[in-house]
Parts: C-alpha cells; structure tokens; sequence
C-alpha cells in the first residue's frame, strides 16, 4: 500500500491557479455579478474563471487542510488582485488507508455519508518536463447533495482548479499579484471525445501508481495486483462529461455509493494521458481508489 506520507511533501504548499465551475452538463458557470466590477458589465465582459490562491498543509498528524482564496476581479493590473471572497477551510483527515502517491496525486472521500453534502476530490499531478519545470497539478472536485424528495444523490457541480506550486506553506501569507501567470480556461473548447478515447487506448497497459480495493473479509483497502486497472478505468471514463483544459470527468451515483473518475489528456499533439485517477465510496467509506 502507499503510505501518505510518501507525497505529503509534494502536496504542502502555497499554489497560485485558476478556478472555473461547472454545471452537470458542462456549462460553466458565470462569476457572481455583484463580484465582478461594474466597468466589465459596461463592455459586456462576462468572466467565467476565479484566480486563486490555495494553501495546502499536509502532515500524518494532522491530515490535510486546505485554504482556498478566491481574489476578486479587479480593472487593469494597477488595482493588484489583493481582496478575496471567502476562505474556505477544509480540515481533511486522510485516513490511515488513504493514498497519496510520491508525485502528490490523491484522491479525498469524506468519513462518512450521512451528511446531506458530499465533497469528493481527486487530484492529478502533472508529470514534470524537468528539473526546473514548475510543479503543475489539477484538482477536480465534485459536489454533490441529497435530495430532499427521496434521499438519492445528485451531482450540484464540478470544479476544476488548475495550480502551480510557488513556494513552501507559509499559512496565505502573500496574496498573488494581478493575473496570478495562469491562464484562464473556463470558455475554452472542451477536450474532444476521440482525443479521450485514443489516450485510454493508448495507456490500457499501463500499471497504476496506486490500486486499492477494500476487501471482503474486513472493511480494509488491500493492494490489488492481478487486474489491470487502465481497462477498468476505461470503461468508468466512456461516457465521461468533457471540460476544457484536457479534463475528463465521471460520476455514477445510486442510493449508497458514489463513483467519481477524472483524466488529464494532454493538449500536445501526442495527446497523452497525464493522469486519471478514480474512487468508489459508499457507506462502508472508500470501496475502491485507482490513481494512474
């Protein structure tokens, strides 16, 4: 099994991104009108993508916590990006079978169902193209709720974050300056059916970084070393929603489990798989987690 503490260091830090939500069906979502200036509305300019600024501090004490700032728009680059909307605390206890791969891939599950939000997080480290290439990574978080009509779950919305790493944890200490250096990606061209496909088909072989499964005999994850995990998540991304910036996303959900799966295809054009990783979590807690 891998040990969280193997990519602990890879996931603490303060990461600058950008940040775009979207509905089940793909649509992004527009900021907030009462957080975006009025010069913007004057020249009709909509703005689907939040800079961001997220402090991750990871440990095997504590777990994983999480400060997510999302800086206000602002008009020119004179006006640094210095005011954010909400902070949103996450105190994220990974338990003892939960993995983080040595890259600093993960996926979060939540200790149990019963609340009536669900939070499911995976996160993709982008390969590096070399020793002085910045740290890249991609989070996918899905959200979902009970219905109040008959207690099933429902997808609210998918939220992408894509971050580089700039420096040691420091606590938020330094908010990012205007443009933050990411792009933005909410209104770009949604990653195309075959170029998904092509890169499954192309990583079918490929061994997994990390593949779990609870057992039968007790409630814990064991290593799973006689499947092939790429044709398993394969078959989970067939008919996963399309985003932008190379992101696939799944979700399958019934009355007592939830399946989340989320792949990163390059936007070379090689067009090959960076990551995918999926887990499977039901009232038991997480029943299955494949990271590629």
């Amino acid at each position: 099994m891998v040990h969280p503490a193997l990519g602990l260091g890879c996931v603490s830090g303060e990461w600058d991104g950008v940040t775009a939500t979207f509905y089940p069906c793909g649509q992004a979502l527009e900021l907030p009108e009462h957080y975006v200036p009025s010069a913007f509305r004057e020249w009709d300019v909509h703005l689907f993508d939040w800079q961001t600024q997220c402090s991750s501090q990871a440990s095997r004490d504590d777990g994983l916590r999480v400060a997510l700032k999302r800086l206000m728009p602002t008009v020119g680059c004179e006006a640094d990006a210095v005011a954010f909307t909400e902070e949103a605390q996450h105190g994220l206890q990974p338990q003892s079978e939960l993995p983080i791969t040595p890259s600093g891939s993960y996926v979060l599950a939540p200790a149990s169902m019963e609340a009536k939000d669900l939070r499911l997080e995976v996160c993709m480290a982008r390969p590096s193209s070399g020793p002085l290439a910045p740290r890249l990574r991609t989070r996918v978080v899905f959200s979902l709720r009970r219905k109040q009509s008959d207690g099933s779950w429902e997808l609210q919305d998918i939220q992408v974050h894509n971050e580089k790493w700039v420096s040691p944890y420091n606590g938020g200490a330094e908010l990012a300056g205007c443009g933050g250096g990411e792009r933005t990606f909410a209104k770009r061209p949604a990653l195309e059916r075959s170029l998904l496909k092509a890169a499954l088909d192309s990583a079918v072989e490929a061994s997994a970084q990390v593949h779990l499964q609870r057992g039968t005999a007790d409630s814990s994850l064991h290593e799973r070393s006689d499947s092939m995990p790429a044709s398993r998540l394969k078959e989970v991304m067939e008919d996963a929603l399309l985003l932008p910036s190379g992101i696939a996303a799944s979700v399958a959900i019934s009355r007592d489990s939830v399946q989340v799966a989320s792949g990163l295809v390059s936007d070379d054009d090689d067009g090959s798989l960076l990551g995918a990783a999926m887990c499977s979590f039901s009232t038991s807690g997480l029943d299955e987690v494949i990271i590629m």
